[in-house]
């Protein structure tokens, strides 16, 4: 019987230069006993100017496994790479992850196990009563503010407690009828795309993980706050509608 086809999106830009071959050879190491059922590739989704260096790299490391592939996307952030990578896709099952690994990825086998149990959206959860958190003390209060207090209250989450882990899979559906009603090219994109897929009635599950707080973060905690509650609350008076972009 064929292997369902997954791929694998690692969202990177040229600050990620000197962690993505580690990354890029812990997870195979990983693969090629815990995906055996899959016919699977790593995808880095590069983002972003400044980009010689890093396709540079990619391209050396497709040369050494077929299996790492490579693409491209001038307009910068995580969002973009990750939109214009699932969007070129022919797999069964598109995921992603963070390049640093911050989840483990000893919990990414039962995240892409859901899409192929019949789910749209599979995604990792720091509030999962069974997950493991690591993190600072401002960075907790933060996420909990985030997630307790503004997704349930402004953007009236149901089906999903954690916009924002880096670790989620996706069946085709939502590439084909949530992406591109998806506006957001950063980091909000993630909370845009649960917000819309709820909405539209896809189905969400959520999966234990365990995550460590990566002493590399390219992402300002001010600036993104800003911008949480800038796009959250445009998003809650947005009418979403299947097929359009919304008003």
């Amino acid at each position: 019987m064929k292997k369902p086809r997954l791929d694998i999106m690692l969202p990177v830009y040229y600050g990620n230069l000197l962690e993505i071959a580690g990354s890029v050879a812990k997870q195979k190491a990983f693969y090629e006993n815990a995906l055996s059922e899959y016919d699977w590739r790593i995808v880095l989704a590069v983002n972003g100017p400044k980009q010689q260096k890093v396709i540079e790299l990619a391209e050396s490391l497709g040369r050494e496994d077929e299996r790492i592939r490579w693409n491209h996307v001038s307009i910068p952030g995580k969002g973009s790479g990750i939109i214009h990578a699932w969007s070129g896709s022919d797999a069964d099952i598109m995921s992603y992850m963070d390049i640093d690994l911050s989840t483990d990825i000893k919990d990414f086998p039962v995240l892409v196990s859901r899409i192929r149990e019949g789910y749209d959206i599979s995604i990792g959860s720091r509030y999962h009563p069974d997950s493991s958190v690591t993190r600072s003390l401002k960075r907790r209060i933060v996420s909990f503010m985030y997630h307790k207090l503004f997704m349930k209250i402004v953007l009236g989450a149901k089906t999903y407690t954690d916009g924002q882990c880096g670790f989620k899979a996706v069946s085709p559906r939502i590439v084909r009828e949530v992406l591109p009603l998806v506006r957001n090219r950063s980091w909000f994109f993630e909370s845009e795309m649960l917000y819309i897929a709820e909405r539209l009635k896809m189905s969400i599950t959520e999966v234990p993980v365990s995550w460590t707080e990566s002493e590399f973060s390219g992402i300002s905690l001010y600036r993104a706050i800003w911008e949480f509650i800038r796009c959250g609350f445009g998003l809650r008076f947005r009418r979403i509608q299947k097929g359009r972009t919304g008003q």
